[in-house]
């Protein structure tokens, strides 16, 4: 069979968009492992997410990966992760026969997954969504000021000189350059939710729908846009038959 990779400069939405130009024929679609967690109110602003979440739009179903760990620079960060991510995917196709005919249990939903800092982790926990978030903190940086910057933008780009990137020291037609130092952290630590998972040490999953409102009325609680059984019986069986692979655990999960 043969494989094809392509490499574009562009949002991660339109990353995806861009390849629905040239088929629609995609069994799965993944989006990451992002560097950085997308839990709780983060998948509102999150790329990762946004990119999955195109995928689900045409129909096709769809995976978001983030590792909790913004300092992961090399590749030796995400391993541990990445195992996990293949036993999981493997785990969605091998279900049934033919053409993978439990992913279309995955069409209209996103499957969120994070991933702890620091493995060993202990198995699959299948979470809600949290509303934990960090506040952003964008702050002008300037040629003066940028090494007296610390917080979550050094810290991610290991060092100063990594951090003076051209477009922070161009500053020509009045250009102004601000950057996300991050600010306080409001933490979600209810039991099940998957910022409580993964500080746990779980890998996190999470289905997501793709509609945001309020159901406000029995007609609607009854249509498409309530819970998925469907869905939550394949995630769950696909953590089961991952972490058997990987002998561990499974956590959050209804019995079949």
């Amino acid at each position: 069979m043969q494989s094809m990779a392509s490499l574009l400069t562009a949002p991660c939405w339109l990353c995806t968009a861009l390849c629905f130009r040239q088929s629609r024929h995609f069994d799965l679609v993944v989006s990451g492992i992002n560097r950085g967690d997308n839990l709780g109110l983060h998948v509102i602003y999150s790329g990762t997410v946004g990119a999955a979440q195109e995928a689900a739009i045409k129909g096709v179903p769809a995976i978001a990966v983030s590792l909790d760990n913004y300092k992961a620079l090399t590749p030796d960060g995400f391993q541990a992760g990445a195992a996990y991510i293949v036993a999981f995917v493997q785990a969605l196709c091998s279900r049934g026969q033919g053409a993978h005919p439990q992913l279309s249990h995955l069409t209209n939903a996103v499957v969120n997954i994070n991933i702890p800092a620091q493995d060993p982790f202990h198995g699959f926990y299948l979470a809600h969504q949290g509303s934990g978030i960090v506040d952003l903190n964008y702050q002008q940086v300037t040629k003066d000021t940028v090494d007296q910057k610390e917080g979550h933008m050094m810290e991610a780009y290991g060092n100063e000189q990594q951090a003076k990137t051209p477009n922070i020291l161009d500053q020509s037609n009045g250009v102004r350059t601000f950057r996300n130092f991050a600010g306080e952290m409001r933490w979600d630590m209810a039991s099940g939710s998957d910022s409580w998972a993964v500080k746990q040490g779980w890998v996190s999953i999470t289905p997501l729908g793709l509609r945001s409102d309020i159901i406000f009325s029995q007609e609607l609680s009854k249509s498409a846009h309530s819970t998925h059984p469907e869905l939550i019986q394949t995630v769950t069986a696909a953590m089961h038959i991952a972490a058997h692979s990987l002998g561990v655990s499974v956590g959050g999960t209804p019995k079949l």
